[in-house]
């Protein structure tokens, strides 16, 4: 009764793997294959199929033939494999095993399970590449069409970067220097050389003052050169315009929490999703309350470095058809920002040291910036895409 049993748990074990195998065979292919090494092809039809490729090692660089979008993952791989000596399998429905032809079915079977597979996760590409931008003429246009040079920064290079505010984002942009920016606590750059008193955000002209919270952003789009025929009164070097998170339809909830050796404590809430069917919100709030590991010192004493701000930041988006949008958003922030203009002490006359001290702290440990801004929007995809936004400070 025992080995009965056995048996039929191995036959119904068997048929899965077997009807597993005969999904991903039949497969449809996403997209050709072009002719190339044999390796890179099998690996590009198992990605289309979802599929971990385990094959022997420095056996596959010969050219390989091309393969049509119209063939199934069987007749791809049977194709790329004739009179190559290999033969291949599917294994659980998750492994592409290639193995020699002549090799018995317990040794592979052997290999397979003491194999230990490595799942490496990697970010997307198209969270660093943008081919559009808006700021240049007021509506998308191609990045490469433009007769002028236009740097996007996107979200994920914040993440990846772990920039703590728009100065340390803004060192990626070509032609762009921090400048003066009252000891670090405003967004004041420097463009080709020109400094710039105001940033934008959505288009939307604001002082420097206006520390807008990292998490907040969603890209940021630098124009070098002269812009005033668009955007009024602005550098001649450039201008930098901040694009904001807006509400999505989709559902989604993150939590971050950043913490270090040196007393950093951030939490950023964001989320966003539907309400209905033609209304969509989207809630960040952001708290930090830092130290950091340099001192303040002032003509009033030596003071530690700490950085306390709150921000919070609620949308709400109308959307009563495909092509236009309603978008009104408040955003909140309060600010403790330490003035650090980066300077060495070094040992000098006391008489030196305390001009100097006074010169280059100003008397102030710490700004203090608090402010609110109310933006309504409203963005249209019909004929041509174009955004109108007014703000209020």
């Amino acid at each position: 009764m025992r080995t009965l049993l056995c048996s039929a748990i191995a036959l119904g074990v068997s048929s899965q793997a077997l009807a597993q195998q005969e999904d991903v065979l039949t497969h449809p292919l996403q997209s050709a294959v072009p002719a190339q090494s044999l390796q890179r092809s099998l690996i590009s039809v198992a990605e289309q199929a979802g599929l971990i490729v385990l094959m022997p090692a420095g056996q596959f660089q010969q050219q390989a033939v091309a393969v049509d979008a119209d063939m199934t993952v069987g007749q791809a791989l049977e194709q790329l494999l004739q009179n190559t000596g290999f033969s291949f399998r599917i294994n659980d429905g998750k492994q592409l095993v290639i193995t020699p032809a002549n090799a018995s079915a317990q040794n592979t079977v052997s290999d397979v399970r003491e194999a230990e597979v490595a799942v490496i996760y990697g970010t997307p590409l198209s969270r660093y590449e943008f081919d559009e931008a808006s700021s240049a003429t007021g509506f998308p246009a191609d990045i490469d069409e433009l007769p002028r040079t236009v740097q996007v920064l996107p979200e994920q290079l914040i993440l990846d970067q772990n920039a703590n505010d728009m100065n340390d984002l803004l060192m990626n942009a070509a032609g762009v220097t921090r400048a003066h920016g009252f000891g670090g606590t405003e967004t004041q750059v420097n463009i080709r050389g020109f400094t710039s008193s105001h940033l934008f955000v959505d288009g939307n002209p604001v002082s420097n003052r206006y520390n807008i919270d990292l998490a907040n952003v969603e890209s940021t789009e630098v124009i070098l050169g002269p812009a005033s025929v668009l955007h009024g009164q602005v550098s001649p070097g450039g201008l930098v315009n901040i694009i904001t998170k807006k509400p999505q339809a989709e559902q989604s909830n993150s939590l971050q929490l950043e913490m270090d050796e040196h007393g950093k404590q951030k939490l950023v809430l964001d989320s966003t999703g539907s309400l209905s069917e033609d209304l969509q919100y989207r809630l960040i709030m952001s708290g930090e309350d830092s130290e950091n590991f340099r001192d303040v010192k002032t003509t009033e004493g030596t003071f530690p470095s700490e950085r306390q701000s709150f921000s919070i930041s609620p949308s709400i988006s109308y959307t009563p058809d495909e092509q236009n949008t309603y978008t009104l958003r408040l955003n909140y922030a309060k600010q403790e920002l330490p003035i650090d203009r980066g300077l060495l002490q070094l040992r000098m006359p006391a008489a030196i040291s305390a001009l100097l001290i006074f010169r280059t702290s100003d008397g102030w440990a710490a700004s203090m910036i608090s402010g609110k801004v109310l933006t309504a929007e409203f963005s249209s995809t019909g004929i041509m895409n174009w955004t109108m936004a007014g703000l209020t400070v």
